[in-house]
């Protein structure tokens, strides 16, 4: 006896309501929810740095040293993976009205998911190359060119954003 399995086709535009909840997560909402993410996490975080950082010598070298900018990234990344994969948002998705959901079914990312998904821009951010470092930021903007909106990070954790609201 063989067991069947039916697999559907992944999710396309069209396959989502024009607006309200489920629809697809507006660039501008995903935008004002990573900026809320990085108040409520990297600026925090680089505060409470500050009275450790000899600013004279950041003035001589122009370099920051290298815990200055690994602590409030790992800050960031570590509130982003146990938020996405306990409740599918963080707290700058639930002010906009938005979650990040599994590409396949909807539901929320699993640790993995939240882990590659948040990995992505978090180590190419890590480069300490000026250029490169800017590079996360080709990351988020792959979604302007994607029907679904899905940035290179999205489909590294397979996951989409979408409206709750």
């Amino acid at each position: 006896m063989t067991e069947t399995t039916e697999t559907r086709p992944p999710p396309r535009a069209q396959d989502f309501p024009p607006s309200g909840p489920n629809s697809l997560a507006s660039l501008l909402q995903r935008l004002a929810g990573w900026l809320l993410d990085v108040l409520v996490t990297i600026v925090p975080a680089t505060a409470v740095l500050v009275p450790f950082i000899d600013l004279q010598e950041v003035v001589d070298t122009g370099e920051l040293p290298t815990y200055a900018t690994a602590i409030p990234l790992l800050v960031w990344l570590v509130y982003e993976v146990v938020l996405l994969t306990w409740l599918g948002r963080t707290l700058g998705c639930w002010v906009l009205g938005i979650r990040v959901a599994r590409y396949a079914d909807g539901q929320k990312p699993t640790f993995e998911q939240a882990s590659l998904r948040s990995l992505l821009p978090a180590s190419i951010a890590a480069i300490p190359i000026p250029i490169i470092n800017a590079g996360w930021i080709v990351v988020y903007m792959g979604a302007l060119y994607n029907p679904l909106r899905r940035g290179f990070h999205d489909f590294a954790g397979g996951t989409v954003v979408i409206r709750t609201r």
